[in-house]
């Protein structure tokens, strides 16, 4: 099972899963990066969520209106984890996986360093985020461009 998990895993996140950062403009006018992954299913399979969380060992399972149950991984370590392992089985999300990959070595170094983002380090992952999905973007969708003017 150990070996299987991991491709399976992949599969259900091909199919079902998401890889996001949330911006938004804080009211001192710093900008919030919120990284993610989210595997949203009808909320009558809610156990296979469970099931995931328990065999990973992390992870926040909620309810999403009445018809979703959906499991996040949002810690920048557990993003890490989660992401690295599940990259070799990637198909559909295999380049998002990998642009998150690199928004959290971003947004590592900026911790480790202890200092705020550079301009250049911000507009690269605001520009990542804005691909990290081939669906078009919902009505109201602020993009990096419109970021910059708060940088």
């Amino acid at each position: 099972m150990e070996d299987e998990f991991w491709p399976w895993f992949a599969g259900l996140v091909d199919g079902e899963g998401c890889f996001y950062v949330l911006a938004y403009v804080r009211p001192t006018g710093n900008i919030q990066l919120v990284p993610g992954i989210k595997i949203a299913l009808s909320s009558r399979h809610e156990d296979v969520l469970k099931e995931i969380r328990n065999k990973i060992g992390f992870g926040t399972i909620r309810k999403d209106r009445d018809r979703y149950t959906v499991l996040y991984f949002r810690r920048q370590g557990e993003i890490h984890y989660v992401a690295t392992n599940l990259l070799p089985y990637l198909k559909v999300k295999r380049e998002a996986c990998k642009k998150l990959l690199r928004i959290l070595s971003i947004m590592s170094k900026h911790l480790l360093e202890k200092r705020l983002f550079r301009k250049e380090e911000l507009l690269e992952i605001l520009k990542l985020r804005d691909e990290l999905s081939d669906r078009p973007h919902p009505k109201g969708y602020k993009d990096w461009k419109w970021f910059e003017q708060f940088l």
